[in-house]
């Protein structure tokens, strides 16, 4: 590869459409230039429609197999097809779409451990299926601050409980894992204690966060770590001195 394919390696990229035509720009970014992967999503929030790359598990699957499919034929790396699919209120692949009905992480935590795994296998086996292979997932965020408003407020949390929640995730990144599905741990350092909402702004961390937060990352085998877009001052001063 040359510079400009290794550097398209890296990076993974949205686009809109739910069927890609032969002179779409993102097919020729693939079989051209080698690009690393793309993201899907179901809403279009930048064209104010409800319909960006998801209408149907038929369709999906199609575009996966489109778009790597294209990878294959210009004989570039196999791409990274990926999705937020934590469950309950942040999931691409909606019951209302035709997918698997999915639970909250409050509703997760509370499930039995052979419940548990039943679970993570559907939306394993779902995702493999659509040719999807790389969730961002599990959220590993602690459920500290109550008044959070894009982590509480969703009930994306698995708990405030470190262990438990390492627990809890480690379950999905081991069942994604029989399927094939990379794992993302996610949001690094800790968004679970935090005051703002990060995607609308800038979140100061730093007299919030508690050190406890970066336990579930610890010894947990996730393929990627998702960093928030937060700002802890002190943190960012001991990474610096390391």
């Amino acid at each position: 590869m040359n510079l400009q394919q290794k550097i398209a390696q890296m990076l993974i990229i949205g686009f809109q459409g739910c069927e890609l035509q032969k002179d779409d720009p993102l097919l020729s970014a693939i079989s051209d230039h080698m690009l690393g992967g793309v993201i899907l999503f179901d809403v279009d929030l930048m064209a104010g429609n409800d319909e960006r790359n998801i209408r149907s598990p038929e369709q999906v699957t199609s575009l996966c197999q489109q778009l790597q499919s294209t990878a294959n034929e210009a004989n570039a790396p196999p791409l990274f097809i990926s999705i937020d699919c934590e469950g309950g209120n942040v999931n691409r692949l909606k019951s209302s779409y035709g997918f698997a009905e999915t639970l909250t992480a409050p509703a997760v935590s509370a499930l039995t451990a052979p419940e548990l795994i039943r679970y993570v296998e559907l939306i394993a086996t779902q995702l493999d299926e659509l040719g999807i292979n790389l969730n961002y997932a599990p959220l590993v965020d602690l459920a500290i601050e109550k008044d959070n408003p894009i982590i509480a407020a969703y009930a994306r949390s698995f708990g405030p409980d470190p262990a438990h929640v390492k627990k809890v995730a480690q379950q999905f990144i081991d069942g994604f894992r029989t399927r094939n599905i990379l794992s993302c741990a996610k949001h690094f350092p800790g968004h679970g204690s935090s005051l703002g909402d990060s995607h609308l702004g800038f979140t100061d961390i730093t007299h919030t966060w508690q050190p406890e937060e970066l336990l579930p990352y610890q010894n947990v085998n996730a393929d990627m770590v998702m960093l928030g877009h937060l700002v802890h001052k002190g943190l960012d001063l001991s990474l610096i001195h390391i």
